[in-house]
């Protein structure tokens, strides 16, 4: 089921999503979530489902078959823009226990901070340019390794998988700072009472 709410944020819950189903749905979610990108600038998804029910697969795909973020990274990467080249920045971290967790950095780990215009952000990460899909998907299965490493991925503490995806033009040669077109945030919400 997706529901979307008038603050762009749209959430998904897995459960009961089958198969054959699923293909036409991550297609056409992404295209729906690119789309709001360039008209808007700022997109959120939120991925909800209790525990065991394709949260990771519907974000990240299986093996053979890609999933949201791969393909709309593709679709971001695909588009023909006069502004320059595409290029995504990424941090990738858990939120466990109070404790914000750089997959991408393991062992580094952020704050939470706040500002009265800005509203809250995360300092502290590490944030990886990646200037294709390859370069996007290597930095995926990076931080999913280190997350299926870590103690994080006990069943008895719940933890919040977030995505965040800066998405810019870089000039062609450099001259000029990117162009910034918009942030994706994608967030698989750990839940053990959905």
């Amino acid at each position: 089921t997706l529901k979307e709410s008038s603050s762009r944020t749209r959430s998904l819950d897995v459960h009961g999503v089958y198969q054959n189903d699923q293909t036409q749905l991550l297609d056409d979610l992404s295209g729906r979530l690119f789309a709001e990108l360039k008209e808007k600038g700022d997109v959120h998804m939120h991925v909800l489902g209790p525990s065991k029910t394709g949260k990771s697969r519907c974000l990240f795909g299986a093996k053979g078959e890609e999933g949201l973020m791969e393909r709309f990274a593709d679709k971001f990467y695909g588009q023909r823009n006069m502004r320059g080249h595409a290029i995504i920045d990424v941090s990738i971290f858990d939120v466990a226990d109070d404790v914000i967790y750089d997959l991408l950095c393991p062992g580094r780990t952020g704050i939470l901070r706040y500002s009265p215009t800005s509203g809250p952000w995360v300092d502290g990460l590490s944030r990886h340019l990646a200037g294709n899909k390859e370069e996007f998907s290597t930095l995926l299965r990076d931080a999913l390794t280190v997350k299926a490493a870590s103690l994080l991925n006990k069943d008895d503490m719940l933890a919040h998988l977030c995505i965040r995806c800066m998405c810019s033009y870089d000039a062609e040669g450099g001259r000029d700072p990117p162009a910034h077109e918009g942030t994706a945030t994608f967030v698989e919400v750990a839940s053990s009472i959905l």
